[in-house]
């Protein structure tokens, strides 16, 4: 036998919150530049700038120079803001796809990320 409840909610509040909050990582906001392309136009794609908003674990939001497709796929490279020593540049290297455009505001959810060292030009 079972008994219904109709003045009670199927979840508690916190659960159903939780249920419909569509992102799973805090965003910490950042001012920072990258360089972007976008994969599906194969390895020679136009290299192009932008600034990032916010950073999660999962993704990264930012500025482009124009409207990016949704669902393409693109590679980041987010200027880190602490150097390896006085030579060499630390970049976060990100590979994903965009989940949301909004004019030229473009969110990516990462499928791959790794820092990487360069010389400083």
């Amino acid at each position: 036998m079972s008994v219904a409840f109709p003045d009670k909610p199927a979840f508690p509040p916190a659960a159903a919150a939780q249920r419909t909050y569509r992102r799973v990582a805090i965003r910490y906001p950042v001012e920072a530049e990258v360089s972007y392309r976008l994969l599906d136009q194969g390895s020679l794609a136009e290299l192009r700038r932008g600034t990032a908003v916010n950073l999660s674990r999962c993704g990264v939001r930012f500025k482009a120079d124009c409207a990016l497709p949704l669902g393409a796929g693109i590679e980041v490279m987010l200027a880190w803001p602490n150097r390896l020593n006085v030579t060499t540049v630390v970049e976060l290297k990100l590979k994903g796809r965009t989940v949301r455009t909004d004019g030229n505001h473009v969110a990516v959810q990462f499928e791959h990320c790794a820092f990487v060292t360069r010389p400083d030009n």
